[in-house]
């Protein structure tokens, strides 16, 4: 029986073959080798496929998988089914991890009896900035009161933002994948923004401890950036009260959510995507807006920093603003 590998990396690719080599490349680079790359060619139309093919010809520690385009989500999804590493890493396609990444992390992994659930770690920025989990301690395993103290009180919004944010994304964090399987954490495919913090949140409820580790191991490069079109202005405005739902239902028993800085947090949001729908005009912007308004959930954010007199006039007026 072959040993198992001690990480599996996914990386959804759609149309990447502009900069997917070096993504790879940062992979097969790795000083430490115990790794298994799963590439999910999620329908690409340019040579992204043939690339994927081509480079798990030549290692074999690389699986690529071809399906039609279904979104990241179900890429990811994919990616999780086909892995076989004790820890999981997502990447995105247009970034890469410095030579050391995968060393540093196995080290800090021996040093817990039974490993780690969740590894935190820094990242260098496409702007030429880099970014460390500098208001928590690392090196050193913390438990769940910590996490419960510390981290999700940040994550979930229900305070003012600090230096203890660990970033709602997959990628600048290591997953055991054995609390995966167990609970059938999986992205929902859904949504087609947020999947990330939907499925970093349902982890790290059951998580039993993390690590953080200042330095920064990961690229974050963000090639290609959506443009807020009324398709996506629409899509995002049904998504954000779905993943706040999802919230109440992992934390609803632990926190009070709908507290001062949660209300603000999600009426910053979807005033700024109501502000983006009504400057493109048109029937369909129109109705992003009155979609907003008919929301429960919504309403309850607006209502929630709004005096009672200035939310009727505004409604009375057709708008929030």
């Amino acid at each position: 029986m072959s040993k198992q590998v001690t990480f599996s990396i996914i990386i959804p690719v759609y149309n990447a073959e502009g900069y997917l080599k070096k993504a790879i490349e940062s992979i097969i680079g790795q000083s430490y080798e115990s790794w298994q790359l799963v590439l999910v060619d999620d329908g690409s139309s340019d040579n992204s496929g043939a690339l994927c093919d081509l480079y798990s010809t030549q290692d074999a520690r690389i699986q690529t998988i071809h399906q039609e385009n279904r979104g990241v989500a179900a890429a990811r999804n994919v990616g999780i089914h086909y892995a076989t590493g004790e820890y999981l890493l997502f990447c995105d396609s247009d970034d890469f991890y410095e030579r050391d990444a995968l060393s540093l992390l196995k080290c800090q992994i021996e040093t817990v009896s039974g490993g780690v659930d969740v590894i935190c770690y820094g990242l260098y920025s496409g702007t030429g900035h880099s970014w460390w989990p500098v208001g928590h301690p690392q090196y050193i395993v913390l438990d769940e009161n910590y996490i419960e103290k510390e981290i999700f009180p940040e994550m979930l919004n229900l305070c003012p933002k600090s230096n203890k944010d660990i970033l709602p994304f997959l990628w600048n964090k290591l997953y055991k994948r054995e609390i995966i399987e167990k609970y059938g954490i999986r992205l929902n495919e859904k949504y087609r923004k947020w999947e990330d913090k939907d499925f970093l949140m349902r982890y790290m409820s059951k998580a039993r401890n993390i690590m953080f580790i200042h330095t920064p191991l990961y690229h974050y490069v963000n090639a290609e950036k959506e443009r807020l079109s009324t398709k996506y202005i629409a899509e995002t405005m049904l998504i954000v009260p779905q993943i706040y739902r999802a919230m109440e239902d992992c934390f609803g028993e632990k926190f009070e959510l709908s507290s001062f800085y949660s209300n603000r947090y999600y009426f910053d949001i979807i005033c700024r995507l109501i502000f983006e729908a009504i400057e493109q005009e048109g029937e369909a912007c129109r109705n992003v807006v009155d979609q907003a308004l008919n929301d429960s959930v919504i309403v309850g954010w607006i209502k929630g920093i709004t005096p009672k007199n200035v939310y009727e006039k505004r409604i009375q007026n057709g708008g929030v603003m």
